[in-house]
């Protein structure tokens, strides 16, 4: 962290966004960062640090040292932002106050839904119509909780012609964004100031730019 980052955190920092690579890079390590959005709407990086795995006692020691550098600025957070990975949860739980609250990325989940509802599984126009809906079910905060519970009954209700582990795999992710609901950052964040967080495709761009250069910032 650099001097300008220990001073803004407590009053830019209060939506972090956690991301890392996945060891793309020259020297097979992952690149963390934990960064926000700042009053120009531009992405500013709050901290960075490289590991050898993506365990949750990493990201411990991550949030750890984070908490060295900004002191008792590190109550200013209440939102944090990251992919489903267990071991960043773990990390939240085990390093924050139970009121700091941990939200899914909706563009990890537009990915993962990308992967499951393809074009040769669901053929072209139906699989965009599908993906159309689920996106509203993600983004959309007009509904109330009955017709979000009507819409994705519907959804779930796929034609024979899919094929038996398609139709698991996508039964599987909707099940799970049903569970999960709630802990999507849009409800937490859409009023906020923060509202450009909802998603960490920023945090994707950075890491290209990052890893592109080669250049690695160390706690």
């Amino acid at each position: 962290m650099d001097i300008d980052a220990i001073r803004s955190f407590s009053y830019l920092c209060n939506v972090l966004l956690v991301d890392t690579t996945y060891k793309s890079n020259t020297y097979d390590y992952n690149l963390i960062i934990m960064y926000y959005i700042d009053r120009h709407l531009h992405t500013a990086v709050a901290a960075a640090a490289v590991s050898k795995t993506e365990q949750t006692d990493d990201f411990v020691w991550f949030f750890k040292q984070v908490e060295k550098f900004v002191g008792d600025s590190i109550n200013s957070v209440h939102t944090i932002i990251s992919d489903e990975a267990s071991s960043i949860a773990t990390a939240i739980e085990t390093c924050f106050a139970s009121s700091v609250k941990h939200q899914l990325c909706l563009w990890h989940l537009l990915q993962n839904l990308q992967r499951i509802v393809t074009e040769v599984a669901f053929g072209r126009a139906f699989g965009l119509t599908i993906r159309q809906r689920v996106r509203k079910l993600l983004y959309y905060d007009g509904y109330t909780d009955n017709q979000w519970n009507a819409e994705y009954e519907q959804l779930i209700q796929l034609p024979e012609s899919i094929g038996d582990k398609t139709r698991s795999r996508f039964l599987t992710y909707m099940s799970k964004i049903q569970l999960k609901r709630h802990q999507f950052c849009y409800y937490k964040l859409k009023y906020s100031f923060n509202l450009d967080t909802f998603v960490s495709s920023r945090a994707e761009a950075l890491h290209r730019y990052v890893l592109h250069l080669h250049l690695y910032i160390c706690i």
